[in-house]
């Protein structure tokens, strides 16, 4: 009994911590708002504002599409509601009812709409950059330049010179026809395209895997590792959203019609998941085989959008573990998350060859290149694509899924059992709503490790997949 008192005793005590720190957060984080307020207009003038507030009902109407509803374009509502939505995700998860009636209106005004656009037979891809609200802001910012609380060096800025088109490392060199009409026909049909993960770039593919694939592959296929928008060296604009719309529409850009890809395999990891199930959905037909590693899908719980239900799973709100509590900040917290950036990522010269020597010496298998990634990042786009890509993952995974589903086109799951960002129950959940999907677990591995450390393994069971479904 004295055991169980003290167990008791001691999850009260971390849930009144918890909201201690936490209602701390809220306050620093409002606080701060008028002062990056100040210092966006004193340095940059015309900075994009903050998603502190939702937009007013007129904002969100534009060419008669309500953003706040349309999960394909327009943002995801815990860019604006986060506090909000994780309250009612806390009070549900305690038996309580969802509060007040005017949230229930408005959750039932909404859902329906969202069924609607569930049951839709086309997604048409538009970029949230055609839909700007003010077009002349958006011709100012096509001048871009880095925001100052960024850092300023080449490697930085360097989207700046290709800002209309993502990086994109092709390996083509081993292709087996050189020339001719023989080569154009392969070259549209024998492609493999890999999509990284959150603050991640192409490197996690090019320094693991590929070297890996077997030379019947390489001579065969043609390779493309793309830096996602916002990510690596492709561009990270203001005016963006970073939706899935957004991704679809630069690697179609970028890559599909720069290359003169007709088919395809792909091959994706964590948030690449999602986006390359929402270019799958586009044209199944196009697909030759779909391997994704770690997808970030979450079964949703009655009467909580499921926006606010990836988010809580992505990022729950807890102090400990610290990574758990920095993760937390980063995506809670537009203010503190943008205070951690203005520390490590502006100043990223600093805190890399850190970093660097301090993995190796703990011994790390983890490529310097991956460091790189996780420091280099804007911050505003980073938190767009957290919450614009990665929360409304569930909706686009279920439309792309059921088109895929209906099209025979099969997915091949593969998932670490210790993943503790994203659970297995993930890969679990997609399997079991999903026939046309296959599961494969690994055991011991977590969401790096189910990369690291099994390469030869993971480049083996690509090339099985890839030579197994090319047509």
């Amino acid at each position: 009994m004295a055991f169980l008192s003290f167990e008791r005793t001691a999850e009260v005590f971390a849930t009144v911590l918890n909201c201690i720190v936490f209602g701390l957060c809220d306050l620093v984080d409002k606080l701060l708002c008028p002062v990056f307020r100040f210092l966006d207009w004193q340095f940059d003038r015309n900075s994009s504002p903050c998603h502190c507030a939702h937009p007013t009902a007129s904002k969100l109407q534009v060419e008669g599409r309500n953003y706040a509803q349309d999960f394909w374009t327009g943002p995801s509502h815990t860019l604006y509601d986060r506090r909000k939505w994780w309250s009612r995700v806390w009070k549900n998860s305690r038996g309580e009812k969802l509060g007040a009636k005017a949230e229930k209106a408005r959750l039932a005004a909404t859902l329906p709409a969202i069924v609607g656009k569930l049951k839709a037979k086309t997604w048409a891809v538009v970029s949230s950059s055609s839909n700007a609200l003010d077009q002349e802001v958006v011709k100012k910012n096509r001048a871009r330049s880095a925001c100052w609380s960024d850092c300023q060096c080449k490697i930085c800025t360097a989207w700046l010179t290709r800002e209309n088109s993502l990086y994109v490392h092709a390996d083509c060199k081993d292709f087996s026809v050189a020339n001719g009409e023989d080569f154009k026909s392969k070259a549209a049909a024998h492609n493999v395209i890999f999509l990284h993960g959150f603050l991640s770039s192409s490197s996690f593919w090019v320094d693991t895997v590929l070297p890996h694939l077997s030379p019947e592959v390489r001579s065969s296929h043609r390779l493309f590792a793309v830096d996602v928008l916002g990510f690596g060296k492709s561009p990270r604009p203001d005016d963006f959203l970073y939706t899935n719309g957004d991704h679809v529409e630069m690697i179609r850009r970028s890559v599909l019609e720069k290359y003169g890809i007709r088919k395809f395999h792909l091959v994706a990891h964590s948030m690449g998941c999602t986006i390359a199930l929402a270019l799958a959905g586009q044209d199944p037909a196009a697909v030759n085989s779909i391997t994704i590693l770690a997808p970030l899908y979450f079964s949703t719980r009655p009467g909580v959008p499921p926006a606010s239900y990836a988010l809580s799973n992505v990022a729950p709100q807890k102090i400990w573990p610290i990574f758990a509590f920095v993760h937390s900040l980063m995506s809670w917290y537009e203010h503190l998350g943008r205070v951690v950036c203005l520390v490590f990522c502006k100043h990223h010269r600093f805190w890399i060859p850190l970093m660097t020597f301090v993995a190796r010496l703990l011994g790390s298998r983890m490529p310097p290149s991956f460091i790189h990634d996780y420091m280099q990042h804007s911050h505003r786009s980073a938190f767009k694509m957290l919450h614009n890509t990665i929360c409304v993952g569930p909706f686009v995974i279920e439309h792309s899924m059921a088109k895929l589903a209906n099209a025979g086109r099969h997915v091949h799951v593969i998932h670490g059992e210790d993943d503790m960002t994203c659970s297995v129950e993930c890969g679990i959940a997609l399997s079991q709503k999903f026939s046309n999907v296959m599961l494969s677990r690994i055991p011991g591995a977590d969401h790096l490790s189910v990369v690291l450390g099994r390469e030869q393994e993971l480049a083996r069971e690509l090339g099985a997949q890839i030579l197994g479904h090319s047509q």
